[in-house]
């Protein structure tokens, strides 16, 4: 027998839980392994074995990372619980693509995201995927601050990165389109995008609109703050601050201005993961829909001609981002180091 013929027997007699067979039966151990791993037995022989995964050696093969949840006779309960999720059997062939979703009714960058998920949840299946949204936990930095709240808005950005890879590696996904906004939420998701080396890319749910007050634009920073140390000191009533704390915010959103979100986005969209446009496209525009259902198309296709984040987020793509930066130095600090500070 093989070396690869014997490993695998190991394994699947683990499987089988003690059944033994006849290791001089090579035929019947060809055909059984077959069976398991839906591999023709013409094919036996180019098997190699990796982690306890079976690899054909042909350049030419077009395995997807979901094939591991959903070939073979060993995966009938697998694809069981996948039919129960509603997908059909034509769509078990295609690949499967998670749509990482971070909406919350607690950001208001984030509590449009519903819309977006649909329309990219379209382009995916428009571009011959199928789309599973799952969903991730956000920490409005704004609303925690100036009490012991802003004590999770750090660690929550690391706890995103571990969410994602648990659900996509658990899954197997076959790529990830990630829809995101405010603060650490999108350097949580990028940090798992790089993690996970599988075909990603990002839809930034946009800045929000200007508010109006009194014939003048108003905005979070500058009205909200501005009204409160107005109120401490006696200089407008309770009424005037109510008034323009409920116009600072008019809907959905992140805070206008190149604060965390927005930088982020920009950024985002520089280092070329997310598409043309997207940073600067408003919050509950039309526009953004139609970069959601663009990017779900896009994402399909980066699986098939398998171009993964590290092929993007790159030595080149940083050196497009450094002048960026540097072009905007009021806004960053940068250091002789390289060291970027906000």
């Amino acid at each position: 027998m093989k070396d690869d013929e014997k490993l695998l027997l190991g394994i699947y007699d683990c499987i089988f839980k003690g059944i033994m067979l006849d290791p001089n039966n090579e035929d019947f151990l060809k055909e059984l392994i077959s069976c398991i791993t839906s591999i023709p037995v013409t094919e036996f022989n180019n098997m190699r074995v990796e982690n306890s995964e079976y690899i054909i050696n042909n350049k030419n093969d077009k395995n997807m990372r979901s094939d591991i949840i959903k070939k073979g006779c060993q995966r009938a309960p697998n694809r069981a619980l996948i039919y129960g999720t509603g997908v059909s059997k034509n769509q078990m062939d295609a690949p499967f693509i998670g749509i990482c979703s971070s909406f919350t009714d607690l950001i208001p960058g984030h509590s449009g995201m519903r819309i977006l998920e649909r329309f990219a949840e379209k382009g995916i299946h428009t571009g011959g995927g199928q789309a599973f949204i799952f969903s991730v936990p956000g920490v409005c930095d704004g609303i925690s601050m100036g009490h012991s709240g802003m004590r999770y808005s750090l660690p929550s950005r690391d706890a995103i990165a571990d969410i994602i890879e648990c659900v996509v590696n658990a899954h197997s996904l076959d790529g990830v389109l990630f829809i995101t906004n405010c603060d650490k939420i999108t350097p949580g998701m990028l940090m798992a995008a790089a993690r996970l080396n599988v075909p990603s890319i990002f839809v930034t749910a946009g800045p929000m609109m200007s508010g109006n007050y009194r014939m003048k634009r108003r905005d979070f920073i500058t009205d909200s703050f501005e009204a409160a140390s107005k109120a401490a000191t006696g200089e407008i009533d309770e009424d005037e601050m109510t008034n323009m704390e409920m116009t600072a915010c008019p809907g959905e959103g992140a805070c206008q201005g190149l604060f965390t979100a927005n930088t982020m986005a920009c950024l985002t969209e520089v280092m070329g993961m997310s598409m043309p446009g997207c940073a600067t496209a408003m919050a509950g525009m039309a526009k953004k829909r139609r970069i959601a259902f663009d990017s779900g198309v896009r994402l399909v296709s980066l699986v098939k001609e398998d171009i993964k984040p590290l092929d993007i987020m790159n030595e080149k793509a940083y050196k497009i981002l450094y002048p960026y930066l540097k072009k905007h130095s009021q806004i960053f600090k940068i250091n002789n180091n390289g060291t970027i500070f906000y």
